[in-house]
C-alpha cells in the first residue's frame, strides 16, 4: 500500500477510534472532548504538544488499569474489547504525531510508541500454546512494520534508528520488550517534561532489582541488556556499565554498599540469566 494511502487510512481509524473511546470516557463521568486529540503544532523546548498530549492522556488511563505495582502486565484484561479498542486508538494516535521539537519530546513519543506496539503485537499475535516468549513470534522486532510519526518503523528501527543515536543510555530502563528480564512497564506515559526524572526513577527501580542486578561472591551480576547494548552504557557521563549501575543503586543496599566500596576498575563483572517469558502479572483470586 502507498505509504500517503496508509496514512490516510491511518487518520480516518484515529478519528473513528477516538470516538469510541471519548464515549467510553464519557460514560464513565469524564467529558467526550478530553478524550480527542487536539490539532497537532510543533513542541516547543520541553512542553508537550496538545495533540499529543491527548493520546497520552488515553494512554495514561489504560496504564493505569493494566500495569501492577511490580510492573507487569495484566494482558487478561488488555485482551478485552474495551482495552484492545483503547489500545487500537493510542497507536493510531502516536502515528500521526509530529516528530519534532526538544529531543526530550521526541524520546518521549518514540519510547511510548515503543510500548505500545510491544503491547499491540502481543495481543494481535502471541498464542500461549505456540509461543513462550514474544522471541518465538516471526519478525517481532525487525520485520512487522507499523506507522510512529508519520515513519513506517519496526520495534528495532525505533530503538536503533531513531532512540539510540539521542545518546542517552537510560532509555533502556524505559524500553520494554514484554519479557521478565526487561525492565518494569512505567504506568504512566513519558512526557517532555518530565522525563529526566522519569528516566531516573526507572534506572533506579531497574538497577535495584535483584532479580536484574545483584552481588554473587564478591562479583556484579548485570543484565545482559548491558552486554547487547555495551558502547551504551559508556556514553557521557557514565564510565561503563558498572559506573552506570553504581549511579542508580541504592547507597544503604548491599549493591550500594558493594559498589562504595570499589572502584570501578575494582569490580568483577557477570551477567544475570535473562528471562524471556512474558511479562505476564498473575491474574488475581
Amino acid at each position: 500500500m502507498n505509504h500517503k494511502i496508509k496514512i490516510c487510512v491511518v487518520n480516518i481509524i484515529v478519528v473513528c477510534l477516538f470516538s469510541i473511546v471519548g464515549c467510553e470516557s464519557s460514560s464513565n463521568g469524564a467529558a467526550q472532548d478530553d478524550a480527542k486529540p487536539q490539532a497537532a503544532t510543533q513542541p516547543i523546548d520541553n512542553k508537550t504538544d496538545p495533540f499529543v498530549a491527548s493520546i497520552d492522556k488515553i494512554y495514561d488511563s489504560l496504564l493505569k488499569e493494566i500495569i501492577t505495582s511490580k510492573g507487569l502486565v495484566r494482558y487478561d484484561l488488555l485482551s478485552k474489547q474495551q482495552y484492545k479498542d483503547k489500545l487500537n486508538a493510542i497507536a493510531a494516535g502516536y502515528a500521526l504525531v509530529a516528530l519534532k521539537g526538544s529531543q526530550n519530546a521526541q524520546l518521549a513519543i518514540l519510547c511510548n510508541a515503543y510500548n505500545v506496539h510491544v503491547l499491540k503485537q502481543v495481543i494481535d499475535r502471541f498464542d500461549e500454546e505456540k509461543h513462550n516468549s514474544v522471541k518465538d513470534i516471526s519478525g517481532f522486532f525487525n520485520r512487522t512494520k507499523f506507522i510512529v510519526a508519520q515513519i513506517e518503523m519496526t520495534l528495532d528501527d525505533i530503538e536503533n534508528k531513531y532512540v539510540r543515536p539521542k545518546s542517552d543510555p537510560r532509555i533502556h530502563a524505559a524500553l520494554v520488550c514484554a519479557a521478565y528480564g526487561c525492565p518494569p512497564l512505567r504506568n504512566e506515559p513519558y512526557t517532555a517534561e518530565k522525563l529526566d526524572d522519569q528516566l531516573d526513577s526507572q534506572c533506579r527501580t531497574w538497577i535495584n532489582d535483584k532479580s536484574k542486578f545483584k552481588i554473587k561472591d564478591q562479583e556484579l551480576g548485570i543484565s545482559k541488556i548491558m552486554k547487547w547494548y555495551k558502547k551504551d552504557f559508556s556514553l557521557k557521563p557514565y564510565e561503563n556499565a558498572v559506573d552506570f549501575v553504581r549511579q542508580f543503586a541504592n547507597q544503604d543496599t548491599e549493591l550500594g554498599k558493594f559498589l562504595a566500596s570499589k572502584a570501578n576498575n575494582q569490580v568483577e563483572t557477570f551477567y544475570m540469566d535473562y528471562n524471556w517469558n512474558l511479562n505476564k502479572a498473575q491474574i488475581p483470586n
